[in-house]
């Protein structure tokens, strides 16, 4: 009887630790970008309908140096805002994000097509 309260409480323990990690994997997984305080996890974000929600969130990953998330978010805004400020800006970063992860040969096309494309 007091080795199965022994596990029944071990189990309980353990359980918890658990879910604090997960809740901190899960935090570590938002940005706060609205001015309501309102988080929203990466994968919301690129599902969302809104390309300007998507920019806002593009540039706070960007600042951020999680480059890999920018870039994904700066594609999908891409065709949606070519011939806007917003475009521009989300091509030439995009272009960047490949650059800053070291993928030379694609920062260097995408900067080339940018060049073409805005000058």
């Amino acid at each position: 009887m007091r080795i199965q309260i022994l596990i029944l409480i071990a189990g309980l323990v353990l359980g918890a630790c658990r879910s604090e990690k997960e809740a901190k994997v899960a935090k570590k997984d938002r940005v706060t970008v609205t001015n309501d305080g309102t988080d929203l996890p990466y994968r919301k974000v690129a599902k969302h309908e809104d390309h300007l929600v998507q920019f806002q969130y593009a540039e706070k990953y960007y600042a951020n140096k999680d480059y890999f998330k920018a870039q994904t978010l700066y594609e999908e805004v891409i065709p949606k805002e070519v011939t806007t400020d917003i475009g521009r800006t989300s091509y030439f970063k995009y272009a960047d994000c490949h650059y800053l992860q070291k993928d030379f040969y694609l920062a260097g096309y995408y900067f080339k097509q940018f060049h073409k494309k805005y000058n």
